[in-house]
């Protein structure tokens, strides 16, 4: 009797939240494009070769209700250097779904993202790896058209006992604007 008491509650439950996802028909799914600035970390797993410094980079994503989106994401960090020498650019690319809830009936919203990311080097260790990438943050939306974001992301790199085959770990703290293209851009 216990067991089918919690099997109709969840589903219940989750027929109902599903409802309130599903009801909801004043959301229309929109495109958005935005900038980031920070600073980022570049955290290689051996000496000489860390940089903190400041970073750019360019996000954009197509949002399919109030909680779910897919996004893409370029990001340039500062060079990484070696007692003055041996200079290292580091960039990366990612792809992240994402969640997100509103803080009640306020203009801002929690998130988290998960996804693939790829830090790719040149110079000295020209070299890119493929791995776990994951943010999370706050939006404000200030108008129709404009949220500004505070995100920290952190992507994943790979670790080689020989140098010039390693990828740095990435901490990327940053602030954000986007703009929200609220007709369809291919209609």
């Amino acid at each position: 009797m216990k067991y089918k008491f919690l099997t109709i509650l969840s589903f219940i439950i989750g027929f109902s939240i599903i409802n309130h996802i599903m009801a909801d028909d004043l959301f229309t799914p929109y495109y958005y494009a935005g900038g980031s600035i920070g600073f980022a970390n570049t955290k290689w797993d051996y000496a000489g070769f860390n940089s903190t410094g400041f970073a750019f980079g360019a996000y954009g994503g197509y949002q399919f209700n109030h909680y779910f989106a897919a996004e893409g994401q370029f990001t340039h960090f500062s060079k990484s250097t070696k007692s003055g020498k041996d200079a290292v650019k580091t960039n990366a690319i990612a792809a992240f779904l994402k969640g997100s809830i509103g803080l009640g009936q306020t203009k801002f919203k929690l998130f988290s993202k998960i996804g693939l990311g790829n830090v790719f080097n040149s110079g000295y260790s020209s070299k890119s790896h493929f791995g776990l990438a994951f943010a999370y943050g706050i939006d404000w939306r200030i108008s129709k058209n404009l949220t500004a974001e505070a995100a920290y992301t952190h992507y994943i790199g790979k670790y080689s006992d020989n140098p010039s085959d390693s990828v740095p770990n990435v901490d990327y703290y940053s602030v954000g604007l986007a703009y929200t293209f609220t007709k369809n851009l291919f209609a």
